[in-house]
């Protein structure tokens, strides 16, 4: 069940990424779009990750797998990453 509860707090997450999102936009009339990658590279979320997986992710291109992975995150929507992010971790915790 804690699988369920850290699944549920991914997704939740997201879904306050998407409200912030909303509320930038009735201020401004333009949608912000927060991609995976700049959600890494902040300073708040960067402050948790280990040290070798933050410099491997935003240090310079070392392999094409390296680049793919890198351009999925920037493609990536931070709201839609962290809402299916949730849901798998649901869903795998719930299925076993």
């Amino acid at each position: 069940m804690v699988g369920v509860s850290v699944g549920a707090c991914v997704a939740l997450s997201g879904i306050v990424l998407v409200a912030h999102q909303m509320a930038d936009w009735l201020e401004t009339a333009h949608w912000q779009e927060y991609s995976l990658l700049g959600l890494i590279a902040s300073p708040e979320v960067k402050h948790f990750l280990p040290l070798w997986l933050s410099s491997w992710l935003l240090g310079p291109y070392r392999s094409s797998l390296h680049g793919l992975v890198i351009w999925a995150l920037d493609a990536t929507p931070a709201s839609l990453g962290l809402i299916t992010l949730g849901a798998l971790i649901m869903w795998k915790t719930v299925r076993w």
